[in-house]
């Protein structure tokens, strides 16, 4: 059994005037979406109350793919994100990556 000896700090999101969480780490979620008979091969980013897509970038090649999706579903959304010094790793199923900001932290444990 777990036990907590400190207070977690409690923190809100709030975007655009809708709470998106409570004391919950912020990511963006990048898959690669294979071509089609009529559509290219695109990168979806998305997170909570947004989604973008983008063409894929062929002048670049693995993450740095999906961080120019990431960089546009905060631009097209009109997000004050900084994304300094943000995180990423590998998704489960291997078909993009997962985005944290640097704020994006467990504390009080």
């Amino acid at each position: 059994m777990l036990r907590f000896d400190h207070a977690l700090i409690v923190r809100a999101y709030i975007i655009n005037n809708k709470l998106i969480g409570v004391n919950t780490m912020l990511a963006i979620h990048t898959k690669y979406l294979a071509p089609t008979a009529t559509r290219g091969s695109r990168i979806k980013a998305y997170t909570k109350g947004f989604s973008t897509t983008i063409a894929y970038p062929h002048r670049l090649s693995g993450v740095a793919c999906h961080f120019e999706a990431v960089k546009a579903l905060i631009e097209q959304n009109g997000l004050d994100w900084s994304i300094d010094g943000m995180r990423f790793g590998d998704s489960a199923d291997g078909r993009g990556f997962s985005f944290c900001f640097k704020w994006s932290t467990v504390e009080g444990l």
